[in-house]
């Protein structure tokens, strides 16, 4: 049993994704250390249980992104299961975001993570609007939030909106020192 938990909590990943620019579609692909990155935005793809033997580890891994990002997208289409220990993980993940004004998305969740989020309620503290049965809409909930001004100064193009968003806050900024 003990071998299993182990097992179990070593298998759980996370990972660290950006749509891949060779996909058609907003299919999404693990960042290497040569890949431009987004300032303002963070895809993390969760793949495994979330329970006791694993949810240490997922919250401390999520808890390292959030205070350098302003969005937040988990990918949990690969959680089968999240049970207390899991959900009281993500629970404090929530909180953590609300505390740091990230605004956090979740997309994907399958039947038992959902009905567990529902029972606890924490699909309303994380909001309805904020969770996604796929990640597409997510990302594109996230692009229009996003400061076209920070866009601007941004050295990387990850998402196919970003040139768009850059002409915008390069005409912003301009705007905004001809008015001072």
């Amino acid at each position: 049993c003990v071998l299993f938990i182990k097992r179990m909590g070593d298998s759980h990943t996370i990972q660290k994704v950006l749509p891949d620019p060779a996909a058609r579609k907003r299919e999404v692909a693990a960042i290497s250390a040569e890949r431009a990155d987004c300032p303002q935005l963070t895809i993390l793809n969760v793949d495994g249980a979330l329970f006791f033997g694993a949810a240490a580890k997922f919250e401390q891994e999520i808890l390292n992104h959030i205070p350098r990002i302003r969005m937040l997208i988990i990918r949990m289409g690969r959680v089968p299961v999240i049970d207390a220990t899991g959900e009281k993980a993500l629970r404090t993940i929530v909180d953590s975001c609300h505390k740091h004004r990230v605004r956090l998305r979740v997309t994907g969740l399958q039947t038992q993570p959902g009905e567990m989020l529902q029972a606890t309620g924490l699909d309303h503290a994380i909001g309805g609007e904020n969770i996604f049965p796929r990640t597409g809409p997510a990302i594109d909930a996230a692009i229009a939030q996003m400061d076209s001004i920070i866009c601007a100064s941004c050295p990387h193009s990850v998402f196919h909106e970003c040139p768009d968003l850059k002409r915008k806050g390069v005409l912003m900024a301009a705007d905004s020192r001809r008015e001072t």
